[in-house]
């Protein structure tokens, strides 16, 4: 069974379960709910071009926190740094020798996790699972919530996923050795 990407909140909906449906331009588009279909209906190319630059922004910069273990000294920890630095697509890393964790913020186009592992791994240090926060927006109402976290859990590699109504993200933590950035946020 297909599964289609509702334009306005972007709720996954199988196209036999779908409440409606509207073609826009040549394309079908289904919906999730009747008020989702009646917000597209009002101004298709508003949610079209919406969903458009959302996944550009979204993927433009992402920042994870990934536990270190072995890290016990601010030497140690401005050393990884610098490696970690050169990571082309990397745009800020600080590593906490207090709370064993590296926070590094980067461009999933041009870099990704597994390689961030790698070169802790090199330099002798562990890692285990890391956590993200992803913004999603579009999302109105507690079915939603259930659906992108059902889709989240369901994707290898996933630990927990929870997603929040009010601060329109979801908090993951996952195996970055099993599922990248991009999987996490097509899920």
């Amino acid at each position: 069974m297909a599964q289609m990407k509702d334009p306005v909140c972007g709720m996954q909906v199988e196209e036999k379960m779908a409440v409606g449906a509207s073609t826009y331009e040549g394309t079908t588009y289904y919906f999730c709910s009747d008020k989702c279909l009646r917000e597209f209906e009002a101004n298709p190319s508003q949610y079209l071009e919406k969903a458009t630059k959302e996944v550009k922004k979204d993927l433009a910069e992402i920042t994870v926190h990934l536990p270190i273990e072995g890290v016990d000294c601010a030497s140690s920890a401005q050393a990884l740094e610098r490696e970690l630095k050169k990571i082309k697509g990397m745009k800020r890393v600080f590593v906490n020798p207090i709370t064993g964790v590296a926070n590094m913020t980067f461009d999933p186009n041009q870099t990704g996790i597994a390689k961030f592992v790698e070169v802790i791994r090199e330099n002798g240090y562990r890692t285990g699972f890391a956590n993200t926060v992803i913004p999603i927006s579009g999302m109105y109402c507690a079915s939603c919530v259930t659906t992108i976290e059902k889709a989240l859990a369901k994707t290898p590699g996933v630990l927990t996923a929870s997603v929040n109504l009010g601060t329109e993200s979801a908090h993951v933590t996952y195996l970055p050795t099993k599922v990248n950035m991009v999987a996490l946020h097509e899920a």
